[in-house]
């Protein structure tokens, strides 16, 4: 996608001029000259010295100084000859009688004894055989033709077609692509043969290059003919169908329009060997990289076309104030310390006319009156450059600076505005002063727009309204949110534009908006404002910035500097301007940067992030590794792992910012500016997904073909396995922990509740042998003496009551007894019980008794305080029936529902009023029922009978006992 575009914006957008830039990689390489270049897919150029072969990527540069011979042995890499890279990005290069190829998943150059070979135009390596030329494919299949020793001819190559041309003697052959073989004509004097993805073929003849139409059944067109002395020795085709030409004199350049061209390249030093071209090739992105004696230089069509006028162009003082171009096309420079310069545009480079006549040496600010004068601004006044006129308006002073120090100039009507920096505002008409108003601090910059005149102060913004005579008729300070000083003015239709010492601002509306280094500017000093169609341009101290309004509100900052070939960095105040024909002009402290807007185009292709190395970290010691692409699993003893890459840019590799994306079982996103490092330690075991993005300087986004994993394999300890059975050896012993504590308790209870039930036993069983007996034989013996005093009433009377008496007491000895005997601690022994009681109470008073008990009782324990309760609120609601109900009939209900125990006992007895009655029985009664854990209900009504239900809880184990509250 990106090919196809750059083949058409540099179809549109050629470019008219050829400039040449010097590659930094002096130091870098093994040796200086680059005896032949070749650049790969990836974004790679390759490079052979006589001391081995250098990988530049833009920053560093990669040096192979051996090659392995096929038994392992490695021999020294030197007095390489030439280089080509294929379209599978095998690097091939010949050395001695080996063929060294380098792939992209080895490390090493791996020489093998193989035929020549060259590359077609869509890079696909052909072999010289026995059989004749061979595509790469069909030479490795055909062994019998891959004869070591062939010769193959000094002179061959293969076009855009698959057709071989090569010469014999002074014949040119041409195997087409039925492999059928042809001479084709008699080409003596022939030095040079190449041919270019646009299906021509280029012939040096003696002093004549010769360009030919190759086509189909090996038919030759002759093209063009011209004349080049020089022998060529190398030759390479961009993407605009040019044919580039190096030579030992320099090199050429053969447009599609047919003309020829010399072009030179700006080396540092003039030698007959600075001319000496070695090399040269092309990338994909449309770039010619030429190698010389000297070092590698650049034509890249889309770096910014800045140029420089300096000393070379006569320009004697670097440090630039002022710039003007006026209607006639002279550019006046004003400096500091220098005085002013005067150029005339000869050809594409300015050349400075005769010195001026300036006798001031410091010129702050230059402007062309509505009558085409020129005037400079100075410490000692006004001068009008092209007529003789010399305006000062304290004509004794000469405090620099001071009130004869002019700091800013425009034109109005038919007259002159101009600042002092003593704050004084005069306006200039008929080269005469005229003082309209006292700002009260210095004036920086002046912006006119219909009656309001903008001022720029050193502490603010002053508004003025001006009639048409230039009369001040009212004055204001505008409001700023901060006190800055306003270096430069614009009126755009997004507002009023400042550029201050406090960065940029915008008055939008009623609002002012900011941006300084946070939002993306180099610096928060901003000089010169300067408009195009769509960008702003800024003058900073710290670079050259183009700011894309298309979006605004949102801005986009794009910084040039001296490395992308600006020149200068640090510019100065009031050191801009823009002229007629839309040319930019900035100055600075080492001279002047002129250009077309126009031709600053953002780079249209994005940035190829590249793995250039792995560190791995063993016993504290650091080893660099190469990446080959697999996953990498790193031992649990590894937790640091650090990865090295590099944004392949080479237009401008500096401009390249980074941004990782960690996936684990998080994602984390990482800025990493322009630090193409990453070292992450602390990591935790498991797998990790690393993605590498390379921003360009325009915000282009690219990305690795495919993301990095690895792994850090954990310890023992550390896996899921070993903490799921640790997990469970825990939760074992918690629980046969809690098992035996539980167990301990219920053996302990077992025991206590044992040794209560033997208590029980033995209390019951003496209380039934030894105080039973005693009240038995009390009872008998008071029965016996009543008979015998029959006719003693007082007597009897009172032995009746001790009898009556004994006999409750061994009622409720007995019931006592019962409760305590813990073999009647089971639900089926307590309700035969309660039925046998009811029963005896019943026939003592006459009373019928209907049962309704359930058929099958559930062997539940209950325990004696319990049974002991409904015992005796049994007894007490049927004493309350005997004594109170006049009942002839009653009825005892038993219930069990949802472990619950439901007795009722009803009469058919004559009632009662629950409001009128004493209540103290049946409080009796509520106070059992409560210490059962359960409810008691009384439900009578007068003349209806009577029914107590009582509801108590049963255990829901055998074994399981309930505990009263």
């Amino acid at each position: 996608m990106w090919v196809g575009f750059i083949l058409g914006l540099l179809a549109v957008i050629g470019p008219d001029t050829l400039l040449f830039w010097n590659v930094p990689v002096e130091g870098k390489l093994p040796q200086l000259s680059i005896y032949s270049l070749a650049a790969d897919s990836t974004g790679f150029l390759w490079m052979s010295t006589l001391e081995g072969i250098a990988r530049w990527d833009g920053e560093e540069v990669r040096t192979w100084k051996t090659y392995r011979l096929p038994d392992g042995s490695e021999r020294p890499l030197n007095n390489t000859v030439k280089l080509a890279v294929d379209r599978f990005n095998q690097v091939w290069a010949w050395q001695d009688q080996y063929l060294l190829v380098k792939t992209p998943q080895s490390e090493a150059f791996v020489a093998y004894r193989m035929p020549p070979l060259t590359l077609a135009p869509n890079g696909t390596p052909w072999f010289w055989t026995r059989c004749g030329p061979l595509p790469y494919a069909l030479a490795m299949s055909a062994t019998a033709c891959l004869d070591t020793a062939a010769t193959a001819p000094l002179y061959w190559t293969v076009d855009a077609l698959g057709q071989a041309w090569w010469l014999r003697g002074d014949t040119l052959y041409c195997q087409d692509t039925t492999a059928a073989l042809k001479p084709i004509a008699q080409w003596p004097q022939t030095q040079f043969l190449y041919a270019d993805r646009q299906g021509q073929l280029s012939v040096q003849q003696g002093d004549q290059l010769r360009v030919f139409q190759t086509q189909p059944a090996c038919q030759l067109t002759l093209h063009r003919t011209f004349s080049v002395r020089e022998t060529i020795r190398g030759a390479v085709s961009d993407h605009l169908g040019r044919l580039w030409i190096a030579t030992r004199s320099g090199g050429f350049l053969l447009s599609q329009e047919g003309t020829l061209r010399r072009f030179t390249l700006p080396l540092p030093y003039r030698t007959q060997l600075t001319r000496y071209l070695l090399s040269m090739t092309s990338d994909g992105q449309g770039r010619i990289w030429i190698g010389t004696v000297g070092g590698l230089y650049v034509w890249d069509p889309w770096r910014p076309a800045f140029r420089l006028l300096g000393r070379p162009q006569g320009l004697e003082s670097g440090y630039v104030s002022a710039i003007l171009r006026d209607r006639t096309g002279r550019l006046w420079v004003g400096t500091i310390g220098g005085g002013l310069f005067v150029f005339h545009l000869q050809g594409s480079d300015w050349r400075r006319l005769e010195p001026s006549f300036l006798p001031e040496e410091f010129v702050w600010a230059l402007a062309e009156d509505p009558q085409g004068l020129v005037w400079a601004a100075t410490d000692q006044g006004l001068f009008c450059l092209t007529r003789p006129y010399h305006l000062r308006p304290h004509a004794t002073e000469t405090t620099t600076p001071g009130p004869n120090t002019f700091t800013a100039l425009l034109a109005f009507k038919d007259g002159l505005w101009a600042g002092t920096y003593t704050g004084t505002l005069y306006f200039v008409r008929n080269n005469t002063l005229e003082a309209r108003y006292e700002a009260g601090a210095p004036i920086r910059s002046l912006l006119q727009n219909g009656d309001t005149l903008w001022i720029g102060l050193q502490n603010g913004l002053l508004r003025l309204v001006v009639d048409h005579q230039g009369q001040v008729r009212q004055a204001q300070r505008e409001p700023l949110p901060q006190s800055p000083i306003v270096w430069s003015q614009r009126l755009d239709p997004e507002g009023h534009w400042l550029g201050t010492n406090l960065g940029l601002w915008l008055r939008s509306g009623k609002r002012w908006l900011h941006w300084d280094e946070a939002d993306g500017l180099p610096s928060r000093t901003i000089y010169g404002l300067l408009r195009t169609n769509r960008d702003l341009w800024l003058t900073t101290n710290r670079g050259l910035v183009r700011v894309d309004l298309t979006t605004f509100p949102q801005l986009h900052f794009r910084v040039y500097t001296a490395v992308e070939g600006l020149g200068i960095t640090e510019f100065n105040r009031g050191a801009y301007h823009i002229d007629a024909q839309g040319y930019l002009y900035a100055g600075g402290t080492h001279g002047l940067v002129w250009f077309d807007p126009k031709e600053i185009q953002p780079y249209p292709f994005a940035p190829q992030p590249v793995i250039l190395a792995i560190w791995r970290f063993q016993n504290l010691q650091r080893e660099i590794i190469p990446f080959n692409g697999q996953p990498i699993v790193l031992p649990p003893s590894e937790r640091t792992v650090g990865f090295v890459f590099r944004g392949l840019f080479l237009s401008y590799p500096q401009g390249v910012r980074y941004r990782i994306i960690l996936r684990s079982k998080k994602q984390e996103l990482i800025e990493l500016g322009t630090q193409n490092q990453l070292l992450l330690s602390g990591l935790r075991p498991g797998t990790y997904q690393l993605e590498l993005e390379a921003i360009g300087p325009e915000g282009q986004q690219g990305r690795l073909l495919q993301p990095i994993l690895f792994t850090i394999r954990p310890y023992l300890w550390e896996t899921t396995g070993f903490r799921i059975g640790i997990f469970a050896l825990t939760l074992a012993l918690t629980a046969g922990l809690v098992f035996f504590v539980l167990s301990e308790r219920y053996r302990r209870l077992t025991l206590t509740r044992q040794a209560l039930e033997n208590e029980r036993r033995r209390l019951s069983r003496d209380l039934h042998d030894e105080v039973g007996a005693t009240l038995t034989s009390i009872y008998f013996l008071l029965t016996t003496t009543l008979r015998q005093a029959l006719y003693d009433h007082t007597l009897k009377t009172r032995l009746q009551q001790a009898a009556e008496l004994t006999r409750t007491a061994l009622d409720q000895l007995r019931i006592l007894l019962w409760s305590t005997n813990p073999e009647n601690d089971r639900l089926p022994v307590v309700l035969s019980y309660l039925r046998e009681t009811v029963r005896q109470i019943a026939e003592t008073g006459n009373l019928q008794v209907h049962y309704d008990l359930p058929q099958q009782v559930p062997d539940l324990p209950v325990d004696a305080e319990r049974r002991h309760h409904l015992v005796c609120i049994t007894r007490e609601s049927l004493r309350n029936v005997l004594q109170h109900a006049q009942a002839t009939t009653v009825t005892f209900q038993v219930q069990l529902t949802n472990h619950t125990l439901t007795l009722k006992l009803c009469d058919n007895g004559r009632g009662f009023d629950l409001q009128t009655v004493e209540q103290r029985g049946l409080r009796y009664l509520q106070e059992r029922a409560i210490r059962l854990n359960g409810t008691l209900q009384v439900l009578t009504q007068p003349g209806k009978g009577t029914c107590i239900e009582v509801c108590m809880p049963l255990p829901k184990s055998p074994n399981r006992v309930i505990d009263n509250a």
